[in-house]
């Protein structure tokens, strides 16, 4: 990550960490909500970075509960990168052809060649002029099955590729004062609901991939940069907003407004109960 979006965690951190819920910025406090089922003016939270390169920027922990948050801010798209080979590894153990394969790799350099060797490096646009039928050949096989772009989704947005990253539970795009939240299975219901096939790039559902550098028509200033695949979700601001409206009112999708409010009506019950007991004593 860039040293910019690390200073916006490390202040994001500082801002509520050893604060109290009821003292929180209007933004997190809302989105808190979406994330634990009850929350009372008194709670404390813990928050700390998660150093190393996770899927998760930072934790925010409230009585004991600990919650990992992947933090997008502004109009950034990039939500991670992996090495090419790995990726195609990756695809091929999924049941992806060998056609599509070759395919994502060819239209990946964009130099005529299946191994970056090729005397002239193209944009996507121009290399692609012809070849259409092999991109929309190649996307029907990556986006029929709504479960393959879900695991994609999981692990490009949430868990990443290699086994000791640190998963995150949820995305949070905004700051501190204003923002919004969702996790992976509010993430699916939109998959479910959803269809890309207006994308003209290579994708699996919202995810679009391609080099972390082309190099196309100047020299190559870092060949692993050739090798490396960056993925890039278009819109991720708006889908994340749009996924937290959808379920303000809601602990994680699932716990109504309803229930939540006849529990605080519970519990201010129970506080007024004990305040009449300790009065007539």
């Amino acid at each position: 990550m860039k040293n910019d979006g690390k200073k916006l965690e490390i202040n994001f951190v500082n801002v509520i960490n050893g604060k109290t819920y009821k003292d929180l910025p209007y933004g997190i406090k809302g989105n808190l909500k979406h994330m634990y089922k009850y929350l009372d003016d008194g709670d404390l939270i813990k928050s700390e970075l998660v150093e190393g390169a996770n899927k998760a920027d930072f934790y925010i922990e409230i009585k004991g509960d600990r919650k990992y948050i992947s933090l997008k801010t502004g109009t950034a798209t990039t939500v991670g990168t992996y090495g090419l080979k790995n990726f195609i590894a990756y695809l091929r153990s999924k049941g992806i052809s060998e056609r599509t394969l070759k395919i994502i790799v060819y239209m990946h350099f964009g130099d005529g060649t299946l191994d970056n060797t090729g005397k002239k490096r193209y944009c996507f646009e121009d290399f692609r002029r012809g070849k259409e039928s092999l991109v929309e050949a190649a996307n029907e096989e990556l986006n029929k099955s709504k479960e393959f772009i879900k695991d994609i989704v999981h692990r490009v947005v949430f868990r990443g590729f290699y086994e000791d990253n640190v998963e995150a539970n949820y995305i949070y795009h905004g700051t501190e004062e204003q923002g919004y939240c969702c996790n992976f299975r509010q993430v699916c219901k939109q998959i479910d609901a959803k269809k890309w096939s207006y994308i003209r790039n290579l994708h699996i559902g919202p995810i679009q991939f391609s080099p972390v550098a082309r190099y196309a028509d100047m020299d190559v200033l870092d060949d692993s940069k050739r090798w490396g695949v960056r993925f890039f979700w278009i819109g991720l601001q708006n889908e994340v907003e749009r996924i937290g409206r959808s379920f303000r009112y809601q602990y994680d999708g699932y716990i109504t407004l309803a229930e939540r409010e006849a529990n605080k009506a519970k519990v201010e019950g129970e506080k007024k109960k004990r305040k009449k007991k300790a009065s007539e004593k």
